[in-house]
């Protein structure tokens, strides 16, 4: 194959950008005859910087892969056997006896097991996910303190919970942990997770800054935090042959792409919780032959796509430029096709009024770019 070629992307200081297509904006022009002058900067490490207009701006990180021998994958979401499910089931009871099965087959197949200590299995072949969780995961609520609309992970984590260490926790046996489970679910991960200590202290700070924090799903009243709650949030990316599948999500009229990863909580009890998402079969696969379109075509596609929307883009800043997989819906239920695309992640700062006060939150989207022919997805 044609393999992705890093010197290409390196770009120049100033890069005076055709917004090509054939789309007419309200001003009767064209692609074309818009011209866009775009002052781009990039580090050692390949990351962007760059201004489109007066309300988008670019500081991403950026990740392409070395080396990769990129494919088409024809693939189709996981059905999960009656013989995986009780391999699963066994590695996770620990010894804990079945209290509850309860299954559903057709368009929305599940199956969900509640051993006798109050955990829960999961298998939803729908959207092949997978879910365990245990009792305490559950009365803790560690998802809400971690996660944030539209993100696996909230943004300002490592503000809200700055540690690296937990006292008398290790983090590397709580990876560890994570490991061996998705060895067992026959998941392909990324060498290197991502990890965040939820001690006490930072988490008490959350729980006493809202109530959403203080009181269960149901409204009774949440305990204050101890250092026997104290966890490791663990997020993994997924990848096909090494390369990462993305993280991101798409929605086209009653199509969708879901995003591919792994989320476990990890305490002095052991593994709490463990979320994965979008996960893939193989039936067939094709290598890549066509040379990628680079950096400097991918912000002049994001110039273009913003040259008209300075009015209604204020505060949006694009944080990570991602070349990897994306699952491309098909017609065929439950089919995708895997194939390379430049993943752009936005995030959108919103200000709104709740009780009389200012509250500033962010909004994430992605735009998912054709690494070959450069047609856009979402955005």
């Amino acid at each position: 194959m044609v393999a992705y070629k890093k010197g290409m992307a390196v770009l120049c200081s100033v890069l005076s950008v055709t917004c090509m297509g054939c789309s007419l904006f309200p001003d009767g022009k064209t692609y074309q005859e818009g011209q866009v002058e775009v002052e781009t900067q990039t580090d050692a490490k390949g990351n962007v910087s760059a201004r489109l207009n007066d309300g988008v701006s670019v500081d991403a990180k950026t990740y392409v892969p070395e080396h990769a021998q990129w494919k088409n994958y024809t693939v189709h979401f996981r059905d999960w056997t009656e013989e995986q499910i009780a391999s699963v089931q066994d590695y996770f009871a620990n010894g804990k006896s079945v209290a509850d099965v309860k299954k559903s087959t057709g368009d929305k197949a599940y199956t969900n097991i509640t051993f006798s200590d109050g955990a829960s299995l999961s298998f939803m072949n729908t959207s092949s996910s997978f879910g365990y969780s245990t009792k305490k995961d559950t009365e803790r609520q560690y998802d809400s303190y971690i996660r944030a609309s539209g993100e696996a992970i909230r943004g300002d984590i490592q503000e809200v919970f700055p540690l690296q260490e937990i006292e008398g926790l290790s983090r590397t046996q709580a990876v560890q942990t994570v490991k061996d489970a998705c060895d067992k679910l026959n998941i392909h991960l990324e060498d290197t997770p991502e990890v965040y200590a939820i001690d006490a202290q930072h988490a008490q700070k959350l729980y006493e800054s809202d109530e959403l924090y203080r009181v269960d799903k149901q409204g009774d009243p949440n305990p204050a935090w101890t250092t026997e709650d104290e966890a490791y949030a663990v997020y993994y990316r997924v990848v096909q042959d090494g390369v990462r599948i993305t993280n991101g999500s798409y929605q086209i009229d009653t199509k969708h792409g879901e995003a591919s990863y792994v989320l476990a909580i990890v305490g002095r009890d052991g593994l709490l919780s463990l979320r994965a998402r979008a996960m893939y079969d193989v039936t067939a696969q094709s290598d890549v032959t066509e040379d990628f379109c680079t950096m400097s075509d991918v912000m002049k596609i994001l110039a273009a796509r913003y040259y008209y929307t300075q009015g209604n883009t204020a505060g949006t800043q694009i944080q990570e430029i991602s070349l990897e997989y994306a699952p491309i819906y098909t017609d065929t239920k439950n089919e995708y096709t895997l194939k390379p695309y430049w993943v752009c992640k936005l995030c959108k700062e919103i200000r709104t009024i709740k009780d009389g006060q200012e509250i500033t939150y962010s909004k994430i989207k992605n735009i998912f770019i054709d690494a070959v022919n450069q047609t856009v997805l979402g955005g």
